[in-house]
């Protein structure tokens, strides 16, 4: 790849970039969002590669909340604890649910906790307070119901859906068909809130890459899957082919020659990377409120 050398010795060490040690990563971030779009329209095609190209996509986006949300951590060192916020938790819960619908079970665990730690440090995006993306906020809600040891204050519009609130009572029913009417509501949800964001306006799926995928439905399904429970089978537009089945795990891929060139790069600039992002530091950090209530949020963005 042409980048290599590029990330490899980034550019000449006496900029200002470089004097900062600030961590090229912005490139993996555009690469993901054009193969995001090219694997859902293979997807949609019902075209066979459509999941080794949301796996490409995915690997991409993985590896970029790895590398934002450690210089994050710096900023804020930097700032006194000023630091920067803008991480998207939507974003990256959209990479949470893409990796339980390909069946990538840890790499689905990391980034479900590295959100948690993002949400607990106040890092997201300020336009977490004032878009509602309920849908997302069930998903990091369901992967805390899940693991048992995680939780963030979320603010209260995250509560205001009650069919996501009996979705998380119920999604461990043991009968197939006691949660098969939620899953159908829930396709219904999803199908009625798929309508273009605007400046003022927002949907749980307003954003056209989900607009028609059940990300947050096989979110659902794989948690059963994983807890021995059988499903059902879901009749809507929305579970349409390729999305009517679980995929089987696929291969999770291996970092490409341009990661490796960033990761030396950044190991060699910040020796603490590998700890300051381990899983067990993630997991170590404590629920805390966002700092900002939802009216504060919609008057810095002049909502």
């Amino acid at each position: 790849m042409s980048k290599v050398v590029d990330y490899n010795g980034y550019v000449p060490r006496d900029d200002f970039d470089n004097r900062i040690r600030y961590i090229e990563k912005q490139d993996y971030l555009l690469f993901a969002l054009y193969d995001e779009c090219k694997a859902l329209v293979s997807a949609l095609e019902c075209q066979p590669v459509w999941s080794e190209e949301l796996a490409a996509t995915l690997s991409y986006y993985l590896f970029y909340d790895r590398l934002d949300y450690f210089w994050h951590t710096k900023a804020t060192h930097f700032r006194n604890g000023e630091g920067l916020s803008s991480q998207e938790f939507d974003r990256m819960t959209n990479s949470l649910a893409y990796c339980f619908m390909l069946g990538w079970i840890d790499e689905a665990i990391y980034q479900g906790y590295l959100i948690y730690a993002v949400m607990n440090q106040g890092f997201q995006f300020v336009d977490y307070g004032t878009q509602h993306k309920h849908a997302h906020a069930f998903m990091l809600r369901l992967f805390a119901d899940w693991r048992g040891d995680v939780s963030h204050p979320f603010l209260e519009w995250a509560y205001e859906v009650p069919l996501y609130e009996g979705l998380l009572e119920r999604w461990r029913e043991p009968g197939p068909d006691a949660i098969k009417p939620w899953l159908q509501a829930a396709c219904e949800h999803h199908a009625h809130e798929a309508k273009k964001d605007t400046s003022r306006t927002f949907f749980d799926f307003g954003d056209f890459r989900i607009m028609r995928t059940p990300l947050e439905i096989h979110m659902i399904l794989r948690l059963r899957e994983l807890e021995g429970l059988k499903n059902p089978h879901i009749d809507h537009e929305l579970m349409a082919a390729p999305f009517d089945v679980l995929l089987p795990p696929q291969p999770v891929l291996s970092s490409d020659e341009m990661m490796l060139g960033t990761l030396k790069r950044v190991r060699e600039d910040w020796p603490d990377f590998d700890q300051v992002t381990a899983l067990e530091t993630l997991k170590a950090i404590p629920p805390k409120p966002w700092r900002y209530t939802t009216e504060q949020a919609r008057m810095m963005l002049g909502l």
